[in-house]
């Protein structure tokens, strides 16, 4: 048979049941839709889903530190005109706060991100 090895604590699913709701960024740009559903999703499944957009990165009254999560919402961003993940992409890539920040959060052990459309297309290219 398959021997499945989660990547993941599975003691967490106690703290969740707890009530520690871990706090799920739903992060969108201009022309996102979806990011209602996504985060009732995440709330059902037990995290706080908070509603995050790029220029609550930018201005400063988000921060990526503060998210166990992340989840770039899928749709039209940038009109989904070709490359539009990619456009997202750069608007991170330069701008050196936003840039750090990122590659902060992936880098830490206790964070995950998921990418739907536009979104994976995006988090596919922040190297």
């Amino acid at each position: 048979g398959t021997l499945i090895q989660p990547s993941y604590d599975p003691e967490a699913v106690f703290q969740i049941a707890s009530g520690q709701r871990p706090k799920m960024a739903i992060f969108r740009e201009q022309g996102i839709n979806g990011q209602n559903e996504m985060g009732f999703a995440f709330d059902r499944a037990g995290f706080e889903a908070i509603d995050v957009h790029m220029t609550d990165l930018v201005t400063g009254r988000t921060n990526l530190q503060d998210f166990a999560g992340l989840v770039a919402c899928g749709g039209f961003s940038y009109g989904d005109v070709l490359g539009a993940g990619s456009g997202w992409a750069k608007s991170i890539l330069y701008n050196n706060k936003l840039k750090d920040m990122f590659q902060a959060f992936f880098e830490r052990n206790s964070s995950f991100t998921l990418g739907v459309c536009n979104g994976c297309q995006m988090i596919s290219q922040l190297k």
